[in-house]
This record gives structure tokens, sequence and C-alpha cells, in this order.
């Protein structure tokens, strides 16, 4: 037989892609706040949760929502 795998989406916040919202995850985020109106660093385009192209507390409250997601 062939073993079928579906792949469920990630879980928003898990930066690290191991399934879970957890410290390793924040420590991303964290590294990835650029403040209010200040474009996000190359590679923390995930950080943007709400999508205003910054990585301030806006996005860090949504993180915060999150954390511990499975």
């Amino acid at each position: 037989g062939t073993d079928v795998y579906l792949a469920l989406p990630l879980p928003r916040g898990d930066f690290d892609g191991d399934g879970d919202v957890d410290d390793a995850d924040a420590e991303s985020m964290i590294g990835c706040l650029s403040g209010p109106d200040n474009d996000y660093a190359l590679g923390c385009g995930s950080a943007d949760l709400n999508v205003d192209s910054d990585v301030d507390l806006g996005d860090y409250a949504a993180f915060q929502e999150a954390l511990g997601a499975p």
C-alpha cells in the first residue's frame, strides 16, 4: 500500500514548524519585533501576524493568544 500523509496547517505563531506555539517560537517573535510603522527584518514576515508590514505589540498580542496552542 501507499502511505498518504495529509499536511495540516501549522498553528499561527508556530515559527519553528514543530506543530505547537511555545517558548522557542517566543524567541523568534521577540527577535523579529521592529516596532510600529517600521518594516520587519528579512525573514520575519511570518511574525507579522496582523499583516500590517511591521512586527509590533499588536503582533505580539496575537502571538500571546496563540501561545500554548497545539
